[in-house]
């Protein structure tokens, strides 16, 4: 379920925004992942909001080389799931090897 949960909050979050982003680069992409991860969630620690952004900086930089815009994204969510996969993974190896 847990492997399950960041992928499905990254289709959400991209298919839910509603206002189009004056730029599509990944320092905004990531925000939105940001916001979208953390949407609700108001006891999250330190750790876990360490956790979420270093995963989202690679989901907005993997998002940004594939897609050509926001618009683009949104339109194609489920090809997004294996770069939040990817990321996740990523991010784990990292703090393993750390």
């Amino acid at each position: 379920m847990k492997k399950l949960a960041f992928p499905a909050i990254v289709i959400l979050l991209f298919s839910c925004s509603s206002a189009p982003t004056a730029k599509w680069d990944a320092a905004s992409a990531s925000k939105t992942c940001f916001d979208g991860a953390t949407k609700g969630k108001y006891d999250l620690t330190s750790p876990q909001l360490n956790r979420i952004k270093g995963i989202c900086d690679c989901v907005g930089e993997k998002m940004v080389a594939t897609f050509k815009s926001e618009k683009e994204a949104n339109e194609k969510m489920l090809d997004a799931v294996p770069i939040a996969t990817a990321c996740k993974e990523e991010w784990e190896k990292e703090q393993i090897s750390k």
